[in-house]
C-alpha cells in the first residue's frame, strides 16, 4: 500500500460487521487467496474495471488516484481485462501498483473475505510489515 502506508507504520483496524457498508477508496483489510492483505477498495458490486494503457477505468471512465504516484502506470498480468464485480462482490487493489497481488491478479473478493476498515492512528493495532 506504499505510498499510502508504509513499512512499520502503526494502523488502526476497525472491524466490519455486515450491515456496515463498504466505499470506493476504502483500505480494508481481507483474506485474499494466499494471505491477509490491505487493499484499496477500487470497485463496489455492479462495478466494472479495466485496465488500459497502464490506467485504470471504472465504469468506462478513467480514474484519478491521488494516492498513486504520477510517474506510477498500473500494469497487471492481464493488462487489457476486464473485472466485473458482482452482487456481492468487490475489486481492490494495493496502491504500490507493481509490487501488489490484487483483483487484476485474482478476481474480484467476496464480502465475507473483508474484515475491517483501516484507519491511521498513533496507537497501534496493526503494525504493516513489507518484507
Amino acid at each position: 500500500m506504499s505510498p499510502t502506508l508504509v513499512s512499520e507504520q502503526c494502523v488502526r483496524v476497525r472491524a466490519l460487521f455486515r450491515w456496515q457498508r463498504i466505499d470506493r477508496g476504502d483500505i480494508v483489510t481481507l483474506r485474499d487467496p494466499t494471505s491477509v492483505a490491505i487493499k484499496r477498495v477500487i470497485g463496489i458490486p455492479g462495478d466494472t474495471l479495466r485496465l488500459w494503457m497502464g490506467y485504470v477505468y471504472l465504469n468506462g471512465i478513467r480514474l484519478e488516484e491521488s494516492y498513486v504516484p504520477t510517474d506510477v502506470l498500473t500494469a497487471a498480468a492481464s493488462a487489457g481485462a476486464v473485472l466485473a464485480a458482482g452482487p456481492d462482490e468487490y475489486i481492490v487493489m494495493g496502491d504500490n501498483r507493481w509490487e501488489s497481488q490484487d483483483s487484476p491478479d485474482y478476481g474480484p473478493i467476496r464480502r465475507s473475505c473483508i474484515r475491517g476498515r483501516v484507519r491511521n492512528s498513533n496507537s497501534c493495532g496493526f503494525l504493516i510489515n513489507h518484507e
